[in-house]
């Protein structure tokens, strides 16, 4: 998962905006702005496995792996892989465009 992208660590390390070791759904937000509050609300919970209100490197690194599973599965079982794709590139563009924001 590293290679030329960023990986979990690297991507847990921009959320955890104040440094504290967890994630919390604000910070979630402010990282994916684009997304509407309750998709956002359903990913925080999925990522947070122990229901603690944050989200742990732990959580964070097998919630990164899940869903860099599912998404290579369902491209490469889907007959409309096409659609998919639309709806993958628009979560890495939303993603991308968080870090872009932190990063500066």
């Amino acid at each position: 998962m590293s290679g030329d992208g960023i990986d979990a660590d690297q991507l847990f390390q921009l959320c955890d905006i104040d440094g504290s070791g967890y994630v919390d759904e604000t910070e979630l937000a402010s990282i994916c702005r684009d997304l509407p509050s309750d998709e956002l609300h359903e990913i925080f919970l999925e990522l947070d496995k122990d229901r603690d209100g944050k989200i742990s490197v732990d959580e964070f690194r097998r919630g990164f792996k899940e869903i860099y599973n599912n998404v290579k599965k369902r491209r490469l079982s889907s007959k409309t892989s096409e659609d998919q794709d639309h709806v993958y590139d628009d979560f890495i563009g939303t993603l991308d465009e968080g870090l872009k924001a932190l990063t500066w």
